[in-house]
């Protein structure tokens, strides 16, 4: 290696620390970016919570008008005998 002058030297080390804050920024903008997804998920899990509860509502509705409906069939037909 040859000699270096100081401006030689400090454009090197400034390159350096560019090149360290440029990484910073790129770890910065994914740990955004996960908390972002993550967010996201937490919504959409949420929602998908929601949908099944309601689901799980109308479910037991329906089977109850069925079973009030059943045992009104087996009614009439033991009474017409």
């Amino acid at each position: 290696m040859g000699l270096s002058t100081p401006t030689s030297i400090g454009v090197y080390l400034q390159e350096i620390v560019n090149s360290h804050k440029e990484r910073l920024k790129i770890v910065a903008n994914k740990d955004l970016e996960i908390e972002n997804y993550k967010k996201l998920v937490q919504i959409e899990k949420q929602l998908l919570t929601n949908l099944v509860a309601s689901q799980k509502k109308y479910l037991n509705l329906v089977l109850g008008i069925l079973i009030i409906l059943i045992l009104a069939i087996v009614y009439l037909v033991l009474k017409s005998k």
